[in-house]
């Protein structure tokens, strides 16, 4: 994966929000999020079966769901 992937697929900070609790980035869940990802990260043996599980924990937990993450990383039926 190269830099430029990586820079694409990111999310700024400023416009991250956390549902359950609610919050965001940098404050009440935040911690939270983060490990939960880093779990993810870490049971996934591939960059696929890291993109599906991020997409139900964003389904959970980001405010407008996996429609929140970038483009490059979202699961959408029919496409």
């Amino acid at each position: 994966m190269s830099i430029a992937l990586i820079h694409e697929l990111r999310t700024r900070i400023v416009d991250v929000e956390w549902v359950n609790p609610s919050g965001r980035h940098g404050g009440k869940g935040s911690g939270r999020a983060h490990r939960e990802i880093l779990k993810l990260i870490d049971a996934s043996a591939t960059y696929g079966e890291y993109v599906v599980a991020l997409n139900k924990w964003a389904d959970s937990r980001l405010k407008g769901g996996r429609t929140a993450l970038p483009d490059g990383l979202q699961i959408v039926e029919g496409r």
